[in-house]
């Protein structure tokens, strides 16, 4: 059984132990639950992006291994929940170390100028 999602081609989920199955797929129920997102949804957002990621412009892709550092990933925000973009997992890591405090960043940016200054 393919997921009900329109657009998205993944098989449903199914439980072995429970013999229960799933009207969608596991990528569209995280998502769902995460980022109120469809997986065909998410998919858009990237395309409408360029396959880019929108912070560093690195070609990306979704892939099942998300383990790449240039695998794609819903960015949200923490403090409200809302999805901002499509981002690749070095910056989605960057951004998880600051904190995603921009003055922080900011002040990175400036160490890294009067580095190059000398």
């Amino acid at each position: 059984m393919k997921c009900k999602h329109e657009g998205c081609d993944n098989d449903a989920y199914y439980n072995k132990k429970r013999k229960y199955q799933s009207s969608t797929c596991t990528i569209c129920k995280n998502n769902l639950t995460r980022y109120n997102l469809t997986t065909p949804e998410r998919d858009t957002l990237l395309v409408s992006q360029g396959g880019r990621c929108k912070c560093c412009d690195r070609k990306i892709t979704f892939g099942l291994n998300g383990t790449s550092k240039h695998a794609a990933v819903v960015d949200h925000c923490h403090k409200y929940g809302h999805v901002r973009a499509i981002i690749c997992g070095r910056c989605n890591n960057i951004l998880g170390q600051v904190n995603d405090n921009p003055l922080r960043l900011y002040q990175m940016a400036h160490y890294l100028e009067d580095d190059n200054e000398r």
